[in-house]
């Protein structure tokens, strides 16, 4: 289980916290989903728990250890990460790319194994993308290289996976399918699954959890039926919007 506690961030030299006593649980085997319009701190919160940014105040724990007390070898074996934008400077195969996961498992001077390439191809094939093997990661889309990243990720096989907005370059096929092979991932493998997301339909179909986000801090967390009613959104997104049920299923539209 990840637990944030009380977190507080500020960029150093501002005096101004752009995250404010923020707290939250992602449970293992669910997907827990970080919503909220543009500014409003999930980009910010992300980088905090993948450890990019120091938090201002408060603590981020994976179990019972804060997360600042792991090396970075150690954190690599905890927490793999897909960031929302990637610039590619060499051009490595996307099986190359994706066998870099691997690289918290290798030891000093050595090379990646038999099993670590086995590993590498398995994540390829989960995410269907077993034909851009290989290409030059810098010579396919930005779709394509949202997968590959994912591919890379899912090579690491730690229990949390931070991903910030997955399906930004993505079609609607993809968006779905990928969301769809993550959740199915997260059950399969009880991994803890944190994503960020801008859509709240989206959020709706595939969160566990939700943690609605507003100008740094927590509106409210819970289920997805829960936290997404018109008041709500309403309330982060200053739009009306209506609810369509379908039998289990929740569907939000805009009131134009």
């Amino acid at each position: 289980m990840l637990r944030v506690k009380n977190l507080y961030f500020r960029h150093r030299g501002t005096g101004i916290d752009i995250l404010r006593d923020i707290s939250f649980e992602a449970r293992e085997g669910e997907m827990t989903t970080l919503l909220g319009p543009n500014g409003s701190g999930k980009t910010t919160l992300f980088k905090c728990i993948a450890g990019i940014w120091k938090i201002s105040k408060g603590d981020i724990l994976f179990g019972e250890k804060s997360i600042k007390d792991y090396n970075y070898r150690e954190r690599a074996k905890i927490i793999s990460v897909v960031p929302q934008e990637h610039q590619p400077v060499f051009p490595y195969t996307v099986f190359e790319l994706v066998l870099m996961g691997r690289v918290s498992r290798v030891c000093l001077f050595s090379v990646p194994t038999k099993r670590d390439e086995e590993i590498a191809e398995e994540a390829l094939s989960l995410l269907g993308i077993e034909h851009l093997r290989d290409r030059d990661y810098t010579k396919i889309s930005g779709g394509e290289r949202q997968l590959a990243l994912i591919a890379r990720a899912l090579a690491q096989q730690t229990p949390l996976l931070l991903l910030d907005e997955p399906t930004s370059h993505l079609d609607f096929k993809n968006q779905i399918t990928l969301l769809k092979k993550i959740k199915e991932l997260a059950r399969e493998k009880n991994l803890t699954v944190v994503m960020t997301l801008h859509d709240p339909n989206l959020a709706m179909i595939f969160s566990d959890r939700i943690v609605l986000l507003n100008k740094g801090s927590i509106l409210c967390t819970g289920s997805p039926k829960e936290v997404l009613n018109p008041a709500n959104l309403h309330n982060v997104y200053e739009i009306e919007v209506s609810i369509l049920s379908n039998t289990d299923k929740c569907y939000i539209y805009p009131i134009i």
